[in-house]
């Protein structure tokens, strides 16, 4: 299982004071990152944790959004070791940008041979 983490991108600040937010995690030996397309406040975020203090007005939404990619990200992770395949760095980001839902049970099986 992969560790998944949150941070934020402190090389880079919009002119409103806010930075970008991105998830990250390695396949492989190989780092992937994932932007969550939002940006925050420094003061509003807790490195410890990797979530949105309630300084923001937002908090609730932003830590709403930043929990939904990391579920997604161990669902891939959960749905590619309960079947045995390897899971790639490829693979990977093509079932995150492409998320297929079986529609029928003849799908699945396809799917798993």
């Amino acid at each position: 299982m992969a560790s998944v983490k949150v941070y934020i991108k402190n090389s880079y600040v919009s002119k409103n004071g806010e930075m970008p937010v991105y998830v990250t995690f390695y396949i492989d030996r190989e780092k992937i990152v994932i932007p969550c397309k939002l940006s925050i406040p420094i003061k509003a975020w807790d490195k410890d944790v990797g979530k949105v203090t309630i300084r923001d007005k937002f908090h609730a939404d932003h830590n709403l959004m930043i929990d939904h990619i990391k579920k997604r990200v161990n669902e891939i992770f959960v749905k590619y070791r309960l079947a045995n395949k390897t899971l790639t760095k490829e693979i990977f980001l093509n079932e995150y940008h492409h998320p297929t839902s079986f529609n029928s049970f003849y799908d699945f099986v396809a799917w798993y041979r």
